[in-house]
């Protein structure tokens, strides 16, 4: 009788393919996991490499100035302002591909990341 509760392995075709996501796991430690590190570091480290809390201490103790402040608040205004306007550009554009007969949705997809790409390229090329 043969086992129905076999697990089938994977074709050598769909083992290859994780080695596509290699790049992918190499950018996000170097570009984002390691820079968010680093952040951590020196927010509660002196600089003597040692622990301590003391430079969020000297922000609410006032010795940074109203500068800091009022950086935090515009920062965290453009920050609340670019959310909305993407929230308002991205959910009719769902809409549009979500409900779209064109047979060719690919297209439409494409035509809506290309800006995104462009804008990655010349971020790239300035560097």
């Amino acid at each position: 009788m043969e086992n129905t509760l076999a697990v089938k392995r994977p074709s050598k075709m769909r083992e290859g393919r994780s080695l596509y996501s290699i790049p992918y796991g190499v950018f996000l430690v170097l570009f984002i996991i390691i820079p968010i590190l680093l952040i951590f570091w020196y927010a509660f480290t002196n600089a003597k490499g040692e622990f301590t809390l003391s430079n969020f201490a000297s922000i609410f103790e006032g010795k940074t100035g109203n500068t800091t402040f009022k950086v935090i608040g515009q920062s965290l205004g453009v920050a609340a302002l670019t959310t909305v306007i993407c929230v308002i550009i991205a959910y009719p554009i769902a809409y549009i591909l979500a409900n779209s007969k064109f047979s060719k949705i690919a297209v439409l997809v494409y035509l809506f990341l290309l800006p995104m790409w462009i804008i990655f390229v010349i971020r790239t090329s300035a560097t």
